[in-house]
């Protein structure tokens, strides 16, 4: 049942009860006294008249001057607002003393305003019996079937008077009101704003046409209009109206109609505002203690649409500490800036102290379980992350909406099944993920944020060119739409396209600096345009092999310079290998320099080296090319003149060699690829190897934090000579499946550690040797850190034959990439 609002229930009190009439007594005490009294009360200074009547025995006498006056108490109390005793004397005379229309209608109102609208009815109904032409007892009648919620009786009695009596304002006042009562709200504005057309200046109609311009969101005219009638509201009713209307223009600042510019300048004025109001409220308190909190409250929308989130969290810290929040609303919104400051584990319980405050069916409500569920996957609690999503979904698809004669959709839902099939790619369950982005496209094309996410799978699964082509048509809907040209942004940085991924970089930074997707797109590129360090090498702990030695170990260091002319940079590095063997140590000392090349498509890498191994300086020269035909094949090569794949054995006794490899990758998906590759190496002396390798990974087991590939290899050799001082098997044939799992340890946005663990076993097949078994373990960690460091360590220990003759190896390998 609806209930007066507190802005139409004073209007009414106000409207009807000062037009009461007032006896004046026959037969007073001291008629010069009791005048003055009653003169006293018409002005409003009710205590003194009152604080006389109360000494009356009402009921002692039966004169009618003693009736006069009890009638004079009853309406003197109804106008000063005291209810109760209105009730009371009721109560207390209503049997024993005759009481006149008007003195019923106090009474009435009186009931009316305490709820008891039954009995006012009733008081109404014997009012009008006396005086049916009263428009005050006819107004409180109406009102009263309103407050009730009698509105199929209120409705039709308010047009009728206001058919009968269209030129008075009252009428209009009492349509407006049950338009009102029944959720017409803008029915209401009309019939005042017709009102206010034809009395300007009725203070009345002009207080209950702001208080429903306000109601529609219509605060900042309202607030013109009251500017207009100085001393209209009281500063209660003002400061409130002046918070409406600066909310309201917060609310334009949210707007996507507008351009980022035109709305960080809405918000930038609306938070002015707030600390004009506030910095005056300081000066009048403690009376507007109560406006000062909301004008916090309320600030916090405008310092959201800004983007100033810490700003948000601090405040909403502050405000907390006073006293508790229990707005809906706020607590998502401080959810909403603890998540954009990365902190998750603080926006979980203001989004889940919202959700407690809100019904299943409000709009709210699914705003504040999205941003639970970003929260809780951020936390990796995916499985709680599910269950918000899954909950969320079980709505209906369709809303019933007041004025529309079907259901419609509810976008809400859109948005959840959207996380829902986001949840998978957050989770790994890539696959997964954009076959039903894909279904949920095919149900609503046209949908912008569909074609976005489904880019954004692409990407995951080592797709770019993918994503280019579903960004593409994404742009015929809304070009310039800041997700849209960060997701291009992100996609061209994938495909190499330095100069398109700079143009959309510093476009989305102009339009919406504070947004987190365009701070990521920048500050990916910013990595991109660093220097970049790379360090490689091993270092064999136990081992005996002919191939490497005993005691080995290698490392190589290389540094690039930052882009130069977006697709090229320059390197140069330095490296060590060594080794011992039978017939004595060598050490094998390079540094090299030349120029990479990286665009769309195309890698290129050239270098120039100076060798050192023992037989004097020597010049090398390489060459590699990778070029990408789509999503899924690459192809490329690698020669060297003076190769650094030449066995440190070879090298020892003066033996080098140069090195032709090619090869062709096929890339299923981040889970599945392959690659072939075929190469040569020609020995000084005379010797010729060819080389066949065929490896490949295979995704078994996928979850949030867990993973299991197949790992395959399978390599081939043929010699051209056998009888060398290095390895030289005739010819070999090397079979090495394995397994590995991989586990994330620790994942907090750029922070990832993991852990890996693998196991092989396979078999070698050497010809004149026969066949044997072999196998692999190893253990290995890896840390990625802020987009600009990775680093990892890898221990494995293997067991295969040489020559028929078995030997174990132990060593430890190590990269470093850091980007500065």
């Amino acid at each position: 049942m609806n209930l007066p609002s507190p802005h139409w229930a004073a209007l009414f009190a106000a409207t009807i009860a000062s037009a009461l009439p007032m006896s004046i007594p026959a037969a007073p005490v001291t008629q010069q006294h009791y005048e003055q009294l009653i003169h006293q009360a018409r002005t409003g200074e009710h205590d003194a008249a009152l604080g006389y009547l109360r000494t009356l025995d009402h009921g002692a006498h039966r004169s009618d001057g003693q009736a006069n006056r009890l009638r004079d108490h009853v309406l003197i109390a109804s106008w000063a607002g005291l209810d109760d005793e209105v009730i009371d004397l009721y109560q207390r005379y209503a049997q024993d003393q005759h009481w006149t229309p008007d003195m019923l209608g106090a009474a009435a109102r009186a009931l009316r305003f305490r709820h008891n609208w039954s009995q006012a009815e009733i008081l109404y109904a014997r009012a009008m019996q006396a005086a049916p032409q009263d428009p005050q007892l006819r107004a409180g009648h109406i009102l009263t079937q309103a407050d009730a919620g009698k509105l199929a009786q209120a409705m039709p009695l308010a047009r009728t008077w206001l058919a009968q009596s269209p030129d008075a304002p009252l009428p209009h006042l009492v349509l407006a009101y049950v338009q009102s009562q029944a959720g017409q709200d803008y029915d209401a504005w009309h019939t005042l704003d017709l009102a206010h057309a034809r009395w300007p200046d009725d203070r009345q109609i002009i207080t209950a046409l702001i208080n429903a311009m306000q109601t529609i969101g219509l605060a900042a005219p309202a607030l013109a209009l009251a500017a207009s009638h100085p001393g209209l509201l009281d500063a209660t009713a003002h400061r409130d109206l002046e918070l409406d209307a600066v909310a309201g223009s917060v609310r334009l600042s949210s707007l996507p109609a507008r351009s980022e510019a035109e709305r960080f300048d809405i918000a930038d004025r609306a938070l002015q505002r707030y600390d004009t109001l506030l910095a005056d409220w300081a000066r009048q308190l403690p009376e507007t203690q109560d406006a000062m909190r909301r004008a916090r409250l309320d600030r916090l929308d405008a310092l959201a649409s800004r983007q100033q989130w810490r700003a948000v969290a601090q405040e909403y810290e502050a405000l907390a500490a006073d006293a508790a929040i229990d707005s809906p609303y706020v607590l998502r919104l401080a959810g909403s800036a603890y998540l954009e400051l990365r902190q998750p584990e603080h926006a979980i319980p203001c989004f889940e102290q919202a959700l407690t405050r809100l019904t299943q069916d409000d709009e709210e409500r699914m705003l504040a379980e999205l941003g639970l569920f970003y929260a809780l996957v951020e936390t990796e609690d995916f499985e709680r992350a599910y269950a918000v999503v899954a909950e969320a979904n079980r709505r209906d698809a369709r809303l019933s909406i007041a004025g529309q004669p079907e259901p419609q959709p509810n976008a809400r839902r859109l948005d959840t099944q959207l996380a829902t099939d986001m949840a998978d790619l957050y989770a790994n369950a890539t696959d997964r993920a954009v076959e039903k982005l894909e279904a949920l496209l095919r149900r609503a094309p046209g949908n912008q944020h569909l074609h976005i996410a489904l880019a954004e799978s692409h990407r995951a699964r080592m797709w770019p060119r993918h994503a280019e082509r579903r960004l593409k048509i994404a742009e015929a809907l809304a070009p310039r739409d800041i997700p849209l040209m960060t997701g291009q942004g992100l996609t061209a940085l994938e495909l190499r396209e330095w100069r398109q991924t700079d143009m959309l970089a510093a476009e989305t930074l102009r339009r919406d600096p504070e947004s987190w997707p365009v701070k990521r797109l920048n500050r990916l590129f910013d990595v991109y345009r660093k220097a970049e360090l790379r360090i490689s090498g091993h270092r064999g702990l136990s081992n005996d092999s002919p191939v490497s030695g005993n005691g080995d170990y290698s490392v190589d260091a290389v540094i690039y310079t930052p882009p130069i002319d977006y697709d090229w940079r320059a390197f140069a590095g330095l490296g060590r290998a060594y080794g011992q063997f039978e017939e004595g140590n060598i050490g094998y000392n390079w540094q090299r320099a030349g120029l990479e090349r990286r665009s769309r498509d195309l890698w290129l890498e050239g270098e120039i080296s100076r060798n050192s191994y023992g037989q004097g300086h020597r010049t090398g020269l390489r060459l590699a090319a990778a070029y990408d035909l789509d999503d899924h094949w690459q192809l490329g090569g690698e020669a060297a003149l003076l190769a650094r794949d030449t066995p440190l054995r070879a090298l020892r006794n003066g033996i080098r060699s140069n090195g032709l490899t090619l090869f062709a990758r096929w890339l299923g998906s981040e889970r599945q690829q392959w690659r072939m590759e075929v190469g040569t190496n020609r020995f000084s002396d005379g010797n010729q190897r060819y080389r066949w390798t065929l490896t490949g990974q295979t995704r078994l087991y996928t979850r949030p934090h867990v993973s299991l590939d197949a790992l395959w290899a399978l390599e081939a050799s043929r010699n051209s000579q056998s009888d060398t001082p290095y390895y030289s098997p005739r010819a070999d044939l090397d079979i090495a499946p394995a397994l590995q799992i991989s586990h994330i340890l620790y994942r907090r946005y750029e922070t990832v550690w993991e852990q890996v663990f693998q196991a092989g076993a396979g078999a070698y097949v050497q010809r004149d040797y026969g066949t044997a078994a072999t196998g692999l373990i190893g253990y290995g960690q890896r840390l990625r850190m802020h987009d600009v460091f990775e680093a990892g360590l890898m221990v494995t220990a293997t067991s295969r034959p040489y020559d028929g003759v078995r030997e174990r190896e132990t060593r430890i390998q190590f990269d470093l990439n850091y980007r500065f």
